[in-house]
């Protein structure tokens, strides 16, 4: 989504533009033309100039509105949508919008996957277990990347929990059994 804002008569207007799957953006005069794979700068220049063709000295204002970045925690059990509000978004700031970091996530092995997912995306992978390795992951994120913490197997846990509707069974049977025979 692209918000494209100009001013006439000194009256602002504000118009949102879907860029489409193609890449394509369908604006007033203009019809469809191609966005995709500009930067907000190339993007406001592009248009001004396109633009320069029917008004005078015509003033574009890209912003993007769908910006988003995925986090999975808690080994891929627990997943988050977050909208980057703005533009120095870190991955510091991503992971403690959402709560922070649980009792089972390893700090220390934290992905993220940038780029497109079918075809040999970037894979980073930070540790913030201390605070020298918390300098080092300062990221800015970008649209569309993927935050993947990694969570520890908690076998004990995972044992006690299956076992213990057994083990209480088995003990309230035991002082039932203790109270009728004294």
């Amino acid at each position: 989504m692209i918000n494209i804002s100009g001013a006439q008569n000194q009256a602002q207007a504000s118009m949102e533009y879907l860029v489409e799957y193609d890449g394509q953006i369908k604006l007033p005069s203009l019809g469809r033309i191609e966005i995709a794979g500009k930067t907000i700068r190339e993007a406001e220049k592009y248009l001004e100039t396109e633009y320069s063709k029917y008004y005078q000295q015509p003033f574009v204002f890209v912003k993007v509105t769908n910006r988003r970045v995925f986090i999975f925690s808690e080994g891929g059990s627990s997943a988050t949508v977050l909208t980057l509000s703005e533009e120095n978004f870190t991955l510091v700031e991503s992971i403690a919008s959402v709560g922070g970091l649980s009792l089972n996530s390893k700090s220390y092995k934290i992905k993220l996957i940038r780029g497109d997912i079918n075809n040999n995306p970037e894979i980073y992978i930070y540790n913030i277990y201390k605070l020298k390795d918390l300098q080092k992951s300062n990221l800015i994120l970008q649209a569309n990347d993927i935050i993947y913490v990694e969570s520890r197997p908690r076998y004990v846990i995972k044992i006690l929990a299956e076992i213990t509707p057994y083990l209480t069974l088995a003990s309230t049977m035991l002082l039932i059994y203790g109270l009728f025979t004294r």
